[in-house]
């Protein structure tokens, strides 16, 4: 063969291969738009039941404005509510075996709720209900702060100096629960319990005076914490200015005034 007629021969080859990948890029493409299309949005409500359990995971409405945070909460939440499910199902079989009365089926319920956004936070709790056939129920809840600019989890020790001490935080919480629990269950009660540390316990953030801020924090203590059962939980509010001096530099822009007036402790 020539040598123009092998230059001809290599030029059809590499226009056939360049014709393949791009027909292959168009097809990827294609298939990825397709995907997107068809893939139902992520639900804002899970539930389940079947003779061994009735489960259902709440998220609220406002989650969809944050993708990852949502996909997240649900996911995480369906697979907590299916493990359930199989935990309650083993536990059928074994009292079935012991000639245990069989019992109804036992019921968890999750409801997430948003206490306030900021421009790089959202701060949220949930209620979570259990029945699994006990003395009584159980309920109490949990906590979730969100980096909207990472779209990561914030430890709640993450907003505060690390070498930050925190002892005035701790007197304010022992007082404000003391107060709390007198008001509850009367001086006669006898002091079963220990005052929480400012460290250690669980809170939401709320939002402030100003808009789009934190102007405190909503302590949880969930019943058996800090006492009887019979007593429920406890709520506690602390103003931005009982802990604004331990805050983290890094997080101080997000917290200012005081806690808006719609935000109360629940007695």
């Amino acid at each position: 063969m020539t040598q123009p007629g092998r230059a001809a021969v290599l030029l059809l080859a590499v226009l056939v291969l360049a014709g393949c990948d791009s027909k292959k890029k168009v097809e990827a493409e294609l298939i990825k738009a397709d995907a997107a299309v068809a893939a139902p949005p992520i639900p804002t409500r899970f539930a389940a039941s079947n003779a061994d359990a009735k489960v259902e995971l709440a998220l609220p409405a406002r989650i969809e404005r944050y993708p990852e945070l949502h996909a997240k909460l649900y996911n995480d939440g369906r697979q907590q509510m299916l493990d359930f499910v199989k935990h309650a199902a083993g536990d059928r079989i074994r009292f079935a075996k012991k000639g245990v009365p069989e019992r109804g089926p036992y019921q968890r319920t999750v409801v997430w709720t948003i206490t306030a956004v900021t421009p790089h936070l959202i701060s949220l709790r949930n209620a979570w209900f259990d029945d699994t056939g006990g003395a009584h129920p159980n309920h109490g809840s949990d906590v979730l702060l969100w980096d909207r600019v990472r779209n990561v989890m914030v430890l709640q020790s993450e907003l505060f100096k690390p070498d930050a001490d925190t002892r005035a935080q701790d007197f304010w919480l022992c007082e404000a629960l003391t107060k709390a629990k007198l008001a509850r269950v009367g001086p006669s009660a006898p002091k079963s319990w220990t005052c929480p540390k400012f460290s250690d316990a669980h809170a939401v953030l709320v939002p402030s005076t100003t808009p789009f801020r934190i102007g405190g924090m909503m302590f949880l203590f969930d019943p058996y914490v800090i006492g009887a059962y019979a007593e429920g939980d406890y709520e506690l509010l602390m103003p931005l200015v009982q802990f604004q001096s331990v805050l983290a530099p890094g997080w101080a822009v997000d917290f200012t005034g005081a806690p808006a007036p719609t935000v109360k402790a629940r007695r």
